[in-house]
């Protein structure tokens, strides 16, 4: 095994000089992991990005069956990193994690998985 050269040893030194900053930062994010929306609102604020990330995982959690819209115009856009919206709890997922969640519920409900998403993601010209 090859012995650290100067250029590793200054990046554990950096590392571990700011331990506690790093440490403070992960109590702080871990406390407010451990929050309710509420509860982290009344403290950050409505706009605080932890609360809006909060709010909409309890949309998402509380709705029942997601229903989501329509994206006629997906493939103007990368797949990678699109969302999309549940029309029945305003809630908002990655495309990627909503076509698994509807995997999982046309295998549960016997749904038929591609007349599902070819209804939320339209099929291309076949020419």
């Amino acid at each position: 095994m090859a012995a650290a050269g100067p250029a590793a040893v200054n990046v554990v030194n950096c590392i571990w000089k700011d331990a506690p900053k790093v440490d403070t930062n992960f109590a702080g994010l871990f406390r407010a992991l451990g929050l309710t929306a509420d509860e982290l609102a009344a403290e950050k604020g409505e706009d605080h990005a932890l609360v809006q990330i909060k709010r909409n995982s309890e949309r998402l959690e509380k709705c029942e069956t997601h229903v989501f819209e329509p994206a006629p115009n997906w493939r103007a856009t990368p797949m990678f990193g699109q969302k999309i919206k549940c029309t029945r709890c305003n809630g908002v997922m990655k495309t990627h994690d909503a076509m698994t969640y509807l995997r999982g519920y046309a295998h549960g409900s016997g749904a038929d998985y591609e007349a599902m998403t070819n209804a939320i993601w339209p099929p291309g010209d076949p020419r």
